[in-house]
């Protein structure tokens, strides 16, 4: 199990440079953006985060970029949202 708060790999060991879930422009300093953000806000925090950014996803999943892509992107950050929340639900 990684050291990861809520019983979540990082995002840096799990994935190399992808588009959707580890973007390059993401990481810098060997630290991935996500990472720090869940680190920054605490668990409630990043709950609250990966929720508002997966319906940022959905919303605009038709009209802005590929469609799939936002999709994606979007069961991404729902999918760390219940990563978070499973260390007390699970």
């Amino acid at each position: 199990m990684s050291d990861a708060p809520y019983a979540h790999e990082t995002t840096t060991q799990a994935h190399q440079d992808d588009p959707v879930e580890r973007p390059g422009h993401y990481t810098a300093g060997g630290i991935e953006c996500i990472d720090a953000i869940r680190a920054a806000l605490g668990r409630d925090g990043f709950v609250a985060h990966c929720r508002g950014c997966a319906i940022k996803y959905h919303w605009r999943a038709l009209h802005k970029g590929d469609p799939v892509e936002n999709l994606r992107k979007a069961a991404v950050y729902t999918q760390w949202a219940i990563s978070a929340l499973e260390v007390d639900h699970g």
